[in-house]
């Protein structure tokens, strides 16, 4: 961490960013840099693991979160709720979940070799989901990870 800083001092980079940091760890980082000097902890996040414990306190530490597989690995695109409000709103489930996901405040990094993909899931910023479709979506946590190799660390 304190290469990092260094790095940064140096004009080697603007920001620090970690990946995969449970609490734990991030209390650990802020022991040793500083409040303020990490900006962004990438994590698995979507639908059906909304890492909400570790989203608060990265809120609390003003660490925005960055979600990687936001689609879970595809899976979230037959839900039967995500699919309704797309319907309703004329798009796809990908985008529904990632406007979702961005009107959470969280940043995203949706991955897609096909061309309409890539446009369509540009189109998430556009698209406003009500309350209530807010709260459909926040129910479908069931703290699935799909990512969790054997040295992981103990997730929050």
């Amino acid at each position: 961490m304190t290469a990092l800083v260094d790095a940064r001092e140096r004009g080697v980079t603007r920001m620090i960013g970690v990946s995969n940091f449970p609490i734990a760890w991030l209390e650990r980082a802020i022991s040793i840099v500083g409040p303020g000097q990490i900006v962004n902890n990438q994590v698995e996040l979507h639908p059906y693991l909304q890492n909400r414990k570790l989203r608060d306190f990265c809120d609390k530490s003003r660490i925005r979160v960055t979600a990687y597989m936001p689609l879970g690995k595809g899976k979230v695109l037959s839900d039967p709720v995500i699919s309704e409000i797309a319907e309703r709103h004329g798009t796809t489930p990908a985008v529904v979940t990632l406007a979702w996901l961005l009107q959470l405040g969280i940043i995203v990094i949706p991955a897609s070799a096909n061309r309409q993909h890539i446009e369509a899931n540009l189109r998430a910023g556009d698209l406003q989901l009500s309350g209530p479709e807010m709260a459909g979506m926040a129910a479908l946590d069931r703290g699935e990870r799909m990512i969790d190799p054997p040295k992981a660390p103990a997730w929050d």
